[in-house]
């Protein structure tokens, strides 16, 4: 999972890991998913990201920016990334 805003993970982790992955491709394809990022047509995580935005959104009104920021990669991105790997398992 990338995001630009993640204060833990650079972004540029995940950029590196994809450049790596498209020189050394795997057997099976491997899929940057950012749930910052605008949905396209076809794009699986369309709910998810859409779920994401609103959850962020309801959290910045409820406990402001300061705490999205704080709260960012230990409470508010897992439960979706956890969605985003059980979905992605649940198609084998």
């Amino acid at each position: 999972m990338r995001t630009d805003q993640d204060p833990v993970v650079f972004i540029l982790n995940t950029q590196l890991m994809q450049q790596y992955w498209a020189a050394n491709a795997p057997e099976t394809p491997v899929t940057v998913l950012d749930v910052e990022a605008a949905s396209y047509q076809g794009d699986p995580y369309k709910h998810l990201k859409k779920e994401f935005a609103a959850t962020k959104k309801v959290m910045t009104l409820i406990e402001g920016k300061a705490a999205v920021q704080d709260d960012y990669h230990d409470i508010l991105v897992p439960a979706f990334c956890v969605q985003a790997a059980k979905s992605f398992f649940d198609g084998f």
